[in-house]
């Protein structure tokens, strides 16, 4: 996919003939090039069938066979009835950190809709930032560590309540590199399983004295500690670092955050703290990766024609 794709030029792509869009879409991996025919075995071909919002399917040219299957089997497009054009939009303006309001105006869909469609996009980013992301730091490099609590203030019949989720992460040091995992405990059982996965080793770790860490250095990192009680810096050793990351990724949250949306908030921090330079892009990206479209029935489905 072309760099620096702003809204002026997706505005321009969406004029183009429905079968041209479909090609983009198809080149830059959110639509598959080809279907195999789950009768036949035959490569099936993409007509154009009025009858679909999306104006073509995979179709076997055989009389025999006659099957159809949507192009937007197994792909981020799938299950929804937005057209392929406002769905690209919408991720772009999600990308871009259109707010709510703005999308629903722009392109006249419902809140809900938007919704769906930004949780969606969050759940994305959680997934590559824990299956897809490569460690942090390694020799020579610095990686600080904390923990912190992101807490929303509830008010019931007068008796304030806080709810209260606790989150570790670290930063690498000249970098953008990050992680952010939700904990329910701050022992060392939950969080050196955490660094080990995160953080490469050789690597440098600063964090304060919380005795959870109290192993690092036996475990193939250089460890050093900084104690918060007396200052906030002892010489190169700090987490200036990892306390401004904490400051700016509680400005992003929405006030009226669930609790079980949390996961999929920090994903989309780690996500766009990584990928600043070009969002759009690199989400397309790992869009094509983790919806990769499909080319053929798998093998437990009914081998019947799609109802479109």
């Amino acid at each position: 996919m072309e760099a620096g794709l702003n809204l002026r030029k997706l505005y321009a792509k969406e004029a183009v003939s429905d079968l041209e869009y479909i090609k983009w879409l198809q080149d830059i991996g959110l639509l598959g090039k080809g279907y195999v025919c789950p009768k036949c075995g035959d490569d099936m071909k993409l007509l154009a069938k009025a009858a679909l919002s999306d104006g073509y399917a995979w179709r076997c040219c055989k009389k025999a066979c006659k099957c159809v299957r949507s192009i937007r089997k197994g792909t981020w497009f799938s299950e929804s009835k937005l057209s392929l054009r406002n769905i690209v939009m919408l991720t772009y303006m999600w990308c871009e950190q259109f707010t709510q309001k703005q999308v629903k105006k722009e392109l006249g869909v419902a809140d809900h809709t938007v919704v769906d469609w930004y949780n969606f996009c969050r759940e994305l980013c959680f997934e590559v930032a824990t299956t897809m992301s490569e460690q942090i730091g390694g020799p020579g490099e610095v990686v600080e560590v904390d923990e912190s609590c992101f807490s929303k203030r509830k008010y019931n019949r007068g008796r304030k309540r806080v709810s209260q989720q606790w989150v570790f992460g670290g930063i690498q040091r000249g970098s953008n590199k990050c992680f952010l995992v939700c904990v329910e405990k701050r022992d060392a059982k939950t969080l050196v399983p955490i660094i080990e996965k995160y953080i490469a080793p050789g690597t440098t770790i600063y964090s304060d004295c919380w005795k959870a860490y109290s192993s690092l250095n036996r475990r193939g990192y250089r460890h050093l500690t900084v104690n918060h009680k007396l200052t906030f810096k002892d010489g190169d050793v700090c987490t200036n670092t990892v306390e401004g990351m904490w400051a700016h990724a509680k400005r992003l949250f929405p006030v009226s955050r669930k609790k079980e949306l949390i996961s999929s908030y920090l994903g989309e921090f780690v996500f766009r703290k990584m990928c600043e330079d070009d969002m759009f892009k690199v989400f397309v990206e790992k869009v094509a990766v983790i919806y990769k479209p499909a080319t053929a029935d798998v093998a437990k489905e009914d081998s019947s024609s799609d109802s479109e």
